[in-house]
């Protein structure tokens, strides 16, 4: 579990300074800022302070590579709709160098998917300084989806509507870990927990998922490893 700590105190370090955009492209697709050393695929806010009582998050952002040299990370930015209210004023501000720049603002709060109780039990009571957001709410939501194999497009949406920041999946004796919204993995850890009886598609609590009439998205999932060893290295 000693990774798994250090991702704690590396998410804590990431979070306690604050950090400047050094440059904006002219097409506000790109940004940098010189920052700790992080890996790709991380999310951020760009925030934009109008004073000292006011801000907004006018964009959000994700690493596409970080330069070991001048300590300089390149950013992705798209639009950040995710608090967006068609009765509420829609912020039209762009990010701009010297706006502030939030790395992993939601990395204490994160799922798993385990393939049993004993399994999510075991690792979810060794990392306590983490909000652990059940997985019995994804099963919830692929209940009202009426399909019970969770795909991609159903982790971003759910971690999005949740704010949940990392998704860790156990396979075998890894496990990984993944910015929850641009799905990368971002560490593998060794914990040695075997399992032979598997809950599908994964551990939750709330019986059967139901799938509608004409669901086609997920009731032949007979094998739990193969299909979430193949959804990681998309």
């Amino acid at each position: 579990m000693r990774l798994l700590i250090a991702l704690i105190l590396i998410h804590t370090a990431l979070t306690a300074q604050q950090l400047i955009l050094k440059s904006v492209s002219d097409d506000y697709t790109t940004a940098t800022a010189i920052t700790p050393k992080i890996e790709r695929g991380i999310t951020a806010f760009i925030i934009k302070h109008y004073s000292p009582a006011y801000s907004a998050i006018v964009a959000r952002a994700v690493v596409l590579d970080y330069n070991d040299t001048t300590n300089i990370s390149t950013l992705a930015l798209s639009p950040f709709d995710t608090l967006q209210q068609d009765s509420l004023p829609k912020i039209v501000d762009r990010a701009e160098s010297s706006d502030e720049l939030l790395l992993a603002p939601d990395y204490m709060r994160a799922m798993l998917i385990a393939p049993n109780y004993d399994i999510y039990n075991k690792i979810t009571s060794n990392i306590t300084d983490t909000y652990w957001v059940h997985p019995d709410l994804l099963a919830t939501y692929l209940s009202y989806q009426s399909h019970s194999t969770p795909e991609l497009s159903d982790f971003k949406e759910l971690c999005e509507k949740y704010v949940i920041g990392l998704l860790y999946i156990y396979l075998s004796d890894t496990l990984y870990t993944l910015d929850c919204h641009t799905f990368t993995t971002l560490h593998t850890t060794k914990v040695g927990a075997s399992y032979t009886d598997t809950d599908l598609p994964f551990f939750h609590r709330i019986g059967k998922i139901d799938e509608g009439l004409f669901s086609f998205g997920g009731s032949g999932l007979k094998e739990y490893e193969p299909y979430y060893k193949s959804l990681i290295e998309r």
